[in-house]
């Protein structure tokens, strides 16, 4: 069910703010990751891709991710891109290793 409360908006006005296009960081290396990368690096026009957080970049490429995703192994680094989304795709070890911090 979506909402247009607040929160849902809020994302939407800071995106535009920075240069009209929502950034959007993925947590994960794997088939998900890498079909959710190539429909918002194709279908979304709206939407920056700036990169995956992963455990390990080379099995990354391994599993399809091409070059134009860049893959960063830091959350710090990670994070110094400064996301306005941030999608989980690695289940439950990447949103017990990462998620506090990314709601911080």
């Amino acid at each position: 069910m979506a909402t247009n409360g607040p929160a849902s908006g809020s994302i939407g006005r800071d995106a535009i703010a920075e240069g009209g296009r929502l950034r959007v960081g993925l947590i994960g290396g794997g088939s998900i990751a890498r079909v959710i990368a190539r429909e918002l690096s194709e279908r979304q026009p709206q939407v920056q891709l700036i990169g995956a957080l992963v455990n390990d970049a080379d099995r990354a490429r391994a599993h399809g991710f091409t070059e134009r995703v860049a893959l960063i192994t830091d959350l710090a680094a990670f994070l110094a891109l400064r996301p306005t989304l941030v999608a989980e795709c690695a289940g439950h070890g990447g949103l017990a290793q990462y998620g506090a911090s990314l709601l911080r």
